[in-house]
């Protein structure tokens, strides 16, 4: 480990003491940027940091971890973190441990520094009575939300928990680890770790504080429900639940990610930049929570203030059966007009492959000596298997300041999910040309946002269901696709982030890990539409399986439909509880895998009887726990 660099720091903050137990999951064992400057950080106030990894670890994040952390304790994933730091403590030795002034647990939850830690710890060496600290807190909660009991007590939140020594030393805090009740989830976690140790040790004598302690804030938990407040209050660490959290709850209490990233990438004392952030997330989180969340929807070039440049692009046109010179030539005379335009190669039909050739005849003489026509292998499976089979000498490139353009021109009476309504605005122009010139001319976005690995437009809204039934009951197909690819990023629930045959810019490399897929046998077990379907919509997670981050952006096709947007949200909420979340829960409890008639009674009480409701929480909750744990737990998927 290189050594710290501790200039600047006071003597007190020197002399003291402190060890740390960094607590790292990663479910592909990738170990992000975002964690190694946690660590880094941190090396000026910690003596000794050990790195527990719960799970496997990659060789290259191994050789990170080992370059920032003095020690590195890799284990298998058992026990949440709970489970970590019982075997992290047993590794220091409770001898070791006895020793220390303090000692901080903390895990890979959060970003930071987005502001300074100095203060933090300066604050915490002047309350000296304390025996243990922490960041932040969750307020005192009615009901338990997570145990059948009436509260869950105000309490430190263990994301950064610092311990010290008279607490160290007192036999009672290793019997709280080595009596721990079993924890298996999430939940368990919260319930016999988090909300328990501060109430635990201050009921035996041992006073406790929050530099950001609830009352400054109007919210439980603001570590999720007030990151600005605490960003602007000076707080390092910015909990990363904060974009993949359910954007409805989120929605509910006014947090908003889209803020939240500006603003910290725009801090002069944050270390914390956009790409890290992004890349620290997309990974693990569904890609249209991430989009909601982090507010990667980006507007039309012409309303952004942006610095032109003409980024070199590659460009590959699928032609499918049906397609008219027309069509191709308006296609490619975008691309003539877009000036950079390297490459073209056109894969088509070997049915429509004269009039690709007379289309090629109409576009300019400089167009067409970068352009190359290929005869399609299995045209009817669509671009992009046209793309990965026929033309995946364009993803050869391995120049960062180039991207590729995927369209198709499909030919016959072209559909919404193609984007490619045919009504001619007021210049003549058909939609498809329109929007496909508005996203050429946003490709500078990719310099704006350096870890930016696609940009495509949103999901098609008039006459199209692909929101809300966006996976044509493929979504099982495409989890065990993706799994035998080896993309662990998780899948939306409903309607997955796709570019529905609409053209998407790219970064080459991201489309990597889908030339491994198997299009004939793909085709064999699902058909050649649905296999062509499928492959599509991996794309995006394909992506985001790279570390790069998916943005949309809004075309002139996406801001006419957004008033029939409003309509319909409008027209479905005016039947519902007035509250977002409820709402959904209201409906879930009715539609859905989730339905059932205790769970519609529940919410029919929540919405019409919300206080008797509450009071019958605790009860529900204890009922609800001593039936699962009579239940036989569910196998899991190999």
């Amino acid at each position: 480990m290189s050594g710290a660099e501790v200039e600047g720091l006071s003597s007190e903050l020197r002399a003291c003491r402190r060890a740390g137990i960094y607590l790292f999951y990663d479910r592909d064992g990738v170990v992000d940027d975002y964690v190694v400057q946690v660590i880094r950080s941190l090396l000026p106030f910690l003596d000794h940091i050990l790195v527990v990894v719960n799970g496997a670890v990659s060789v290259a994040g191994k050789a990170r971890l080992d370059a920032v952390a003095h020690d590195v304790l890799v284990r298998g994933n058992e026990g949440m973190d709970v489970g970590g730091y019982q075997d992290g403590l047993a590794h220091l030795g409770w001898n070791q441990i006895g020793d220390l002034d303090e000692l901080v647990l903390l895990n890979n939850t959060f970003f930071a520094p987005v502001r300074p830690w100095e203060p933090v710890f300066k604050e915490a060496a002047e309350r000296v009575e304390a025996s243990f600290w922490g960041l932040t807190e969750h307020a005192e909660q009615r009901p338990h939300p997570f145990l059948g009991q009436a509260v869950m007590p105000r309490h430190l939140q263990s994301h950064f928990l610092a311990v010290r020594s008279p607490l160290l030393r007192d036999p009672a805090f290793r019997r709280y680890w080595e009596t721990m009740p079993p924890v298996s989830s999430y939940h368990d976690s919260i319930a016999h770790h988090e909300s328990r140790f501060t109430p635990y040790f201050n009921a035996r004598g041992y006073s406790s504080f929050a530099v950001y302690p609830a009352e400054e804030f109007a919210s439980l938990n603001p570590s999720l429900e007030e990151p600005m407040a605490l960003l602007q209050a000076g707080c390092p660490a910015l909990k990363r639940r904060i974009f993949f959290h359910d954007p409805l709850y989120l929605d509910a209490c006014g947090a908003n990610g889209a803020d939240i990233l500006r603003t910290v990438s725009q801090t002069p004392d944050s270390a914390v930049s956009e790409s890290m952030i992004l890349s620290g997330l997309v990974r693990s989180s569904e890609p249209r929570t991430l989009l909601a969340n982090a507010g990667l929807t980006e507007q039309r070039p012409d309303d952004v203030a942006s610095p032109e440049v003409e980024m070199p692009f590659y460009a590959h046109l699928h032609v499918g059966d049906g397609a008219s010179a027309e069509q191709i030539v308006a296609r490619l005379r975008v691309l003539s007009d877009a000036r950079t335009c390297v490459r073209v190669i056109l894969t088509v039909d070997s049915r429509v492959e004269s009039e690709a050739e007379a289309a090629l005849s109409q576009v300019g003489e400089d167009l067409r000596g970068r352009a190359e026509l290929r005869v399609a292998s299995q045209p009817d499976l669509g671009a992009l298997a046209a793309l990965l089979s026929d033309a995946a000498d364009l993803l050869d490139d391995d120049e960062k300041d180039r991207v590729l353009l995927r369209l198709t021109c499909a030919g016959g009476e072209e559909t919404p999910e193609e984007c490619t309504a045919q009504v001619p605005d007021g210049e003549g122009e058909q939609p498809v040309t329109r929007d496909l010139a508005i996203l050429l001319a946003a490709r500078s976005l990719f310099y704006q946002h350096p870890s930016l690995g696609g940009l495509g437009l949103p999901s098609p809204v008039r006459g199209s269901s692909a929101l809300g039934h966006g996976w044509q009951g493929l979504r099982d197909a495409a989890v065990d696709c993706a799994s035998a690819l080896g993309l662990s990023v998780p899948l939306d629930a409903h309607s997955p982030v796709s570019a529905y045959r609409a053209p998407i810019l790219v970064r080459p490399a991201g489309l990597t890990v889908l030339r491994s897929c198997d299009l004939s046998a793909l085709r064999t077990a699902y058909g050649a539409r649905d296999a062509g379907q499928l492959l599509e919509f991996l794309e995006v997670p394909a992506l985001l399986s790279t570390g790069a981050h998916y943005r949309q952006l809004l075309t002139g096709r996406a801001q006419q439909d957004y008033a029939l947007l409003e309509y319909r949200y409008q027209a479905l909420a005016a039947l519902l509880p007035e509250d977002v979340e409820e709402a959904q829960r209201y409906l879930a409890s009715r539609s859905g895998p989730q339905a059932s008639l205790g769970a519609m009674v529940r919410r029919e009480l929540e919405h019409r009887l919300p206080g008797l409701a509450e009071t019958l929480k605790p009860a529900y909750r204890r009922l609800n726990g001593g039936i699962t744990r009579l239940l036989p737990k569910p196998r899991r998927r190999p």
